[in-house]
């Protein structure tokens, strides 16, 4: 366990993905986090692709669920407010991402809480942002890949607009959650006043694009942001892009069509194809796409070795797996569930000291931690055993 954030206690109420993630993240580098979930539990753990289902609750949950202490409230009690004020004064942050508006309801608000904490950092995540036309609609990865024009941008001139394949916009929300705590906690460092930090999905898929964005705005506007052929983005010139080959996919990164063309012995002058041409691109493009489906990857990464030009193969899940660098870097990790069951989870980016940031805590099962965290803060026996009967807790 890093002791990076060691020290740090948040009280985390975030469902779904983007803030289970984020606060992970923090997690991950040694802060004391406080799961808070209803009695029936988040959303995640209820929740997941490929029917993964490990120790009783959905995929989703063992994404962003470890490293976390967990306690169950039912905060439609008034009681169960009262146990978040009561702790909230020994927190250093709160985090949350309901809908706008969802907290104040609860009496758990930026401004309610920080009467009681000045030294709180609250931070919030959203889909749209905290007010303004939209702040009530629901926000999720998928209709902001849509609405940021991610999915343009992603899709091709044949095929339409297409989503990436992962929730990208939550993963990269998800990162600047939690850089955006860590900025409230420097501040506070030096200040010793709190402060209110707040992400939201749709800045977030702006954010991502940020470098197509801006050749958008300040150059000439394509007639389409989609991909032509097999070029990587609108704002990018063949030979930049995705080619079949004969055994698999190569993708070519930085270099030029001729550098390209050279490597692979054909001749523009014998096809008749100069760069002054106004199709210039398309034409590489049809030919590199011909050439390269009758070469094996194997052949193409030889050739492209040998011209010193920045190459590829395309991975599947199974041959990442199998990468010699991804095993040396340690990013996946095979252990043991809460309850005992083999789970395989994708450890911290991060490194501390050259030491990547364990599991030391796997997703817990709903409520484990309740009675801990609660005689934790000074709550008493005969309290607690009130709050068990009249179901606030479990």
């Amino acid at each position: 366990m890093t002791d990076l954030l060691s020290g740090v206690r948040i009280l985390s109420f975030n469902h779904f993905l983007l803030g289970p993630l984020g606060i992970q993240h923090l997690a991950d580098l040694g802060a004391d986090v406080i799961g808070v979930e209803p009695l029936t539990g988040a959303f995640q753990r209820h929740f997941g692709g490929n029917d993964v289902n490990i120790d009783g609750a959905g995929g989703l949950f063992h994404v962003g669920g470890r490293n976390k202490r967990s306690i169950s409230l039912d905060l439609k009690q008034p009681e169960a407010c009262e146990i978040v004020r009561h702790i909230v004064k020994d927190i250093d942050v709160v985090a949350e991402n309901f809908r706008p508006g969802v907290m104040e309801r609860f009496g758990l608000a930026w401004e309610q809480l920080k009467a009681i904490n000045p030294k709180l950092i609250y931070a919030s995540a959203s889909g749209y942002g905290p007010d303004g036309p939209w702040k009530d609609k629901p926000g999720q990865d998928l209709l902001v890949q849509a609405i940021s024009g991610l999915a343009s941008i992603n899709g091709t001139v044949a095929g339409g607009p297409r989503p990436v394949g992962v929730s990208v916009i939550d993963h990269h929300g998800a990162a600047l959650y939690a850089m955006a705590i860590l900025a409230g906690l420097v501040s506070r460092s030096r200040t010793g006043v709190g402060r209110r930090v707040e992400v939201d999905l749709l800045s977030a898929g702006i954010d991502l694009q940020a470098e197509s964005l801006s050749y958008y705005l300040n150059g000439a506007k394509p007639g389409t942001i989609a991909s032509q052929g097999p070029t990587a983005g609108w704002h990018n010139s063949v030979p930049y892009g995705i080619y079949a080959t004969a055994s698999g996919h190569l993708v070519i990164s930085l270099a030029s069509a001729e550098q390209v063309l050279a490597a692979l012995e054909i001749d523009l002058d014998e096809l008749g194809i100069k760069h002054s041409d106004a199709d210039f691109c398309e034409q590489v493009g049809i030919i590199l796409q011909d050439h390269l489906k009758q070469i094996s990857t194997d052949e193409c990464r030889r050739l492209f070795d040998e011209h010193h030009i920045w190459h590829a193969p395309v991975s599947d899940y199974e041959n990442l797996l199998d990468n010699p660098q991804v095993k040396h870097n340690g990013n996946i990790s095979y252990g043991k569930s809460a309850n005992g069951e083999d789970f395989v989870s994708i450890l911290s980016p991060i490194l501390v000291d050259g030491i990547r940031p364990q599991s030391y805590m796997p997703p817990q099962n709903l409520g484990a931690q309740t009675y801990e965290i609660l005689r934790e803060f000074e709550f008493s026996e005969i309290e607690i055993t009130d709050f068990i009967r009249n179901k606030v807790v479990t």
